[in-house]
């Protein structure tokens, strides 16, 4: 836990920074939303999800930390998903009875989606990386780390969940996901 609440820290403070300086450069040269989606070009986001991910960084920029973060960080699990099912990785589950004697097909939690296996064999973990899979494990998901995403996916968020480190977090993760997308198309290591 110890080793958590330190990367924790660290994690705010690396948000914190990345939240000023966008700010900074909004105001010293002009800096937008389009500059901020640039580098998510390795995602192949849709429309729809751009149009997410640039209304919260529209709002990071201005500083209105409460909406940017709502969406940013939900978006993290939307590109994930996206990504492994382009990649041949199954997201569902099928629940055989709901208890009304029905069935039905789910997404699978943000936890069993974080320890899906991709078709080549490898595990999410390893597709991105034990490093970047702990954070972002740490950041969205963990009870002891920030749990960013249960925070604010079940309505849970307060004030403290809502913050320019938060924002500033879920850019730089978004960010890392497209690095490591970039790589894996570079080692010819994805399946599309």
């Amino acid at each position: 836990m110890d080793v958590e609440s330190r990367a924790m820290l660290q994690a705010s403070l690396f948000g914190a920074a990345v939240s000023t300086t966008v700010a900074r450069a909004a105001e010293a040269t002009g800096l937008t939303e389009e500059h901020l989606i640039v580098p998510l070009f390795p995602l192949a986001l849709d429309e729809d999800s751009l149009l997410f991910i640039r209304r919260g960084c529209e709002r990071l920029i201005a500083q209105d930390f409460i909406s940017a973060t709502h969406i940013l960080v939900l978006r993290i699990e939307d590109i994930l998903r996206r990504h492994f099912r382009r990649l041949g990785v199954d997201t569902t589950e099928f629940k055989a009875d709901v208890g009304d004697g029905t069935s039905r097909t789910d997404d699978v939690p943000f936890g069993k989606l974080m320890r899906l296996t991709l078709p080549d064999g490898r595990s999410v973990k390893e597709y991105l990386g034990s490093d970047l899979w702990e954070h972002l494990d740490s950041v969205l998901n963990s009870q002891t780390g920030l749990n960013l995403r249960n925070e604010i996916a079940h309505g849970l968020a307060g004030p403290q969940h809502c913050t320019a480190e938060s924002a500033g977090i879920a850019l730089a993760l978004l960010y890392q996901l497209a690095y490591v997308v970039w790589l894996a198309s570079r080692a010819g290591t994805e399946t599309e």
